[in-house]
C-alpha cells in the first residue's frame, strides 16, 4: 500500500523494488505482482533444488564475473560469480564442518549445526549438503521480472547498499554526522 500511494502520488508511470532476501517470499512477491511493480530481490540459493544448483555450477565454471538467467517460479533467476564470495563462502563453510567434526569427537558440546545429521546420539556428517554447499561457493543470486541484461539487474541490486546506508544514518544521532 505505501508504495501504491507513492507511486500514486507522485505520479510514477514504473517503479521498481529492489530488496534483499529477507523481502523474498511467496505472499510478498504475489504482492508485488498484484500491484503490477517490478522487483529485484535477492534470492535464497539454499533452497533450490540439486539439478538447479548443480546447472548453475556447471554453467558458471568459477569464472569470475560470470552471469546466468534462468527461467524460475514466474520470473528470472540471475546468478553471478565472484571469486571473492567463493573465498568467504570457502572459509565459512570449512569453520562449519570443523565444528560439526569437533562435535562428533566430543570435543564440542552437541548443539544443531548446518552439517550435522541424525539424532543427537547417532549424529554423522552431512556430506550431500555438504557437496550441495559447495556448489554454490562463490554463486549470488537475484530475483527479477525484468527483461534488462543481467549486469543492469545486478548493478541495480548492488546499489541497494546506498539505500540502506541513508536510512543507517537516518535513524543515528545527527550531531555525528560531518
Amino acid at each position: 500500500p505505501v508504495l501504491s500511494t507513492l507511486q500514486a502520488k507522485y505520479q510514477i508511470s514504473t517503479l521498481t523494488v529492489v530488496a534483499d532476501s529477507a523481502m523474498i517470499s511467496q505472499e510478498n512477491i504475489k504482492s508485488l505482482k498484484v500491484a503490477k511493480l517490478s522487483f529485484i530481490v535477492g534470492a535464497r540459493l539454499g533452497y533450490l533444488d540439486l539439478a538447479t544448483v548443480t546447472t548453475m555450477s556447471q554453467k558458471l565454471k568459477s569464472t569470475d564475473g560470470a552471469t546466468i538467467r534462468l527461467p524460475w517460479n514466474n520470473g528470472f533467476l540471475i546468478c553471478d560469480f565472484s571469486s571473492k564470495r567463493y573465498a568467504k563462502d570457502k572459509s565459512d563453510t570449512e569453520k562449519q564442518i570443523s565444528k560439526a567434526q569437533q562435535v562428533l569427537a566430543g570435543k564440542r558440546p552437541t548443539k544443531r549445526l548446518k552439517f550435522l545429521t541424525g539424532e543427537k546420539t547417532t549424529q554423522t556428517l552431512n556430506q550431500k549438503l555438504i557437496e550441495r554447499t559447495k556448489l554454490l561457493w562463490g554463486v549470488k543470486g537475484y530475483f527479477t521480472d525484468l527483461s534488462l541484461p543481467n549486469g543492469k539487474i545486478i548493478d541495480r541490486y548492488h546499489n541497494l547498499w546506498q539505500v540502506e546506508k541513508t536510512f543507517r544514518m537516518s535513524k543515528s544521532d545527527l550531531l555525528m554526522r560531518p
